[in-house]
């Protein structure tokens, strides 16, 4: 039963794994409409924000996946000092995906804002991002299967598991931290106008 599991949740990953590859292709090769003439009605914006409530959606999916993973780990088998090492190690994943969705979040929501103002949005390296994104997964993945083999008793627990092997995004960060220079940049110079 639990192979299954282990077979349906690798499934997943590949699933999500290609929805986001693809959702990443279609925003970056879209382009903003044209100004609409004053005879047409304006035509709908399109969302190039899809990949990264794609990729939002899969950090929430891993962060929920290690709950339910830290709870097998406290009913396993495992001597005590195992179990806590799979915990901490669980919990850092855990953060390291609700950290990735948060700023997958924060850059949806400015995405969709300069949207819904009608301003062409600027956007993130999507291309980066999708290969950031797949890479860490993959680890992720390599790391869940471990973790699982551990606590049934199968494996012993590898050293490797427990160094950080994961490669902190920096294109999302790279962004927000873009955009909010902006922003301070923009209530500068209207604080100035208005002095």
């Amino acid at each position: 039963m639990d192979g299954i599991a282990v077979w349906m949740a690798g499934g997943a990953l590949i699933v999500a794994s290609a929805a986001l590859g693809l959702s990443v292709w279609t925003a970056a090769r879209m382009r903003w409409p044209a100004s609409p003439t004053p005879e047409a009605p304006p035509e709908e914006a399109p969302d190039p924000a899809a990949a990264l409530t794609d990729a939002a959606l899969v950090w929430q999916q891993l962060a929920i996946d290690f709950e339910t993973l830290q709870g097998d780990a406290r009913h396993s088998v495992i001597g005590e000092a195992v179990k806590t090492a799979v915990a901490d190690w669980l919990t850092q994943l855990q953060e390291f995906c609700v950290r990735s969705r948060s700023e997958a979040d924060q850059a949806y929501q400015l995405i969709a804002r300069d949207i819904r103002n009608q301003v062409p949005p600027q956007l993130p390296d999507l291309d980066r991002y999708n290969k950031e994104t797949r890479s860490n997964v993959a680890v992720i993945a390599d790391q869940i299967a471990h973790l699982r083999q551990v606590m049934r008793g199968h494996e012993p627990l590898r050293g490797h598991a427990f160094r950080i092997t994961l490669h902190r995004g920096q294109v999302l960060a790279h962004y927000l931290a873009e955009r909010k220079k902006l922003a301070e940049l923009k209530l500068r110079r209207q604080g100035r106008a208005a002095a």
